[in-house]
């Protein structure tokens, strides 16, 4: 079996989708006979993890490499508008390079980019080969009640999104797919919408690595946040909801635009003794965080993926997260709290009221942690990859 895996986005040292590319690659290299393709900018970490292996490395133009670096300032919903034309070349170049090239493979698998609103230019040249897109996911709306944050991230552009119903090849991208695989129930329903026959199967994006499966508690009241410090994360809910906890201890990591305004509120709040800023932290060093935490705090307001709610419960930590998008999908209900959304005073409010409830009762946030750990399970990288390749097997029949 002879799979085309075109992974634009693939790299161990960078969180996100280009460390999911790199996890479902290393995975399934080991499995089946695989040809990556990616970016250009991914060949120095990769060629150090793997320097044999058939690697298709897509180079830019320096007209983009310059594109890239003066739109990094825009606005998140802008980020995709701006970020397309440099998909597009690399979209392009792909097909370029591969067309005459596809009676080497089995199948062709598209993975990234994960948001479902790109098209693939080779998809035009596969003849009758089987193709499979995705884990794709994205689109969730932001909530009503909190404009604000809506508006700092950029929602008034959204839009924007919906004019990739223009860009060229992308109906006949979603229509010509044997299967696409998508990672919430949001981005099924809504792919359903605009392609109904379509075949679709529900898989998660994320997976779970190794080194943070850890099934002991440590005794203490420390809170783990772990994001990129932007308005609709939540971080700032969190540390208003902690403020009032006595001895309760917050360790926020990641970085972002929202930074400064933390440390305004630690100052506010007289709560630096309490609340660590810990900045961006690498993939690899997370897990010690994890095993330093007895609760884990994720209040986002708009998240489809959160790998770090599954993070959190393969090191059994008992999970305070909101009950709305993708994250609610993965966590059981009996393995933490899901907070429902409403005004922000009783959200924050909801939010102290059940760290309190798991920091004055350690034993049933003990059991709650390790429901968490039994779910993660499934969601190990070689599980992942042993169903995509099932799934291979399937469409080649």
């Amino acid at each position: 079996m002879r799979i085309l895996f075109v992974c634009e986005q693939c790299n161990p040292d960078q969180p996100s989708v280009p460390l999911l590319g790199y996890h479902f690659y290393r995975t399934l290299r080991e499995r089946v006979d695989i040809t990556l393709v990616t970016h250009g900018r991914n060949e120095e970490i990769l060629r150090r993890h793997f320097p044999d292996d058939p690697i298709e490395f897509i180079r830019e133009s320096k007209v983009s490499t310059n594109y890239f670096k003066l739109f990094q300032p825009a606005p998140w919903a802008l980020k995709h508008l701006f970020n397309y034309p440099l998909y597009e070349e690399f979209n392009r170049k792909v097909a370029h390079r591969l067309a005459s090239e596809i009676h080497k493979y089995d199948l062709v698998h598209a993975f990234t980019p994960i948001i479902p609103r790109y098209p693939y230019a080779l998809s035009k040249y596969l003849g009758n080969k089987p193709f499979l897109i995705g884990p794709v996911n994205g689109g969730l709306p932001f909530p009503q009640g909190y404009d604000d944050i809506a508006k700092a991230e950029g929602a008034q552009y959204s839009f924007i999104k919906k004019l990739n119903f223009l860009l060229p090849g992308y109906r006949y991208t979603y229509e010509r797919a044997n299967k696409v695989l998508v990672g919430s129930n949001h981005t099924l329903n809504e792919l359903k919408g605009l392609f109904p026959r379509t075949p679709y199967s529900y898989f998660a994006e994320n997976g779970i690595d190794d080194a943070f499966f850890y099934d002991k508690q440590t005794s203490g009241k420390t809170i783990l946040f772990v994001g990129r410090l932007t308005p609709y994360k939540g971080a700032d809910i969190l540390i208003e909801a902690i403020k009032d906890i006595p001895d309760s201890h917050l360790l926020i990591a990641g970085d972002g635009p929202d930074q400064q305004n933390l440390q305004k509120l630690i100052e506010k709040w007289d709560l630096s003794t309490r609340v660590e800023l810990l900045g961006f932290k690498k993939p690899h060093e997370m897990p010690e965080f994890y095993k330093k935490a007895q609760i884990f705090a994720f209040p986002s307001i708009r998240e489809f993926g959160g790998a770090v709610v599954l993070e959190a419960m393969a090191a059994s930590l008992p999970c305070v997260i909101t009950n709305y998008g993708g994250i609610a999908e993965y966590l059981p209900d009996d393995a933490g709290f899901k907070i429902d959304l409403k005004p922000r005073p009783l959200f924050v409010n909801e939010i102290k009221e059940k760290l309190t409830f798991l920091l004055n009762n350690p034993q049933q946030a003990q059991q709650m942690g390790q429901k968490g750990h039994l779910a993660a399970q499934n969601y190990r990288w070689d599980k992942k990859a042993d169903v995509l390749v099932r799934l291979y097997r399937d469409l080649l029949i």
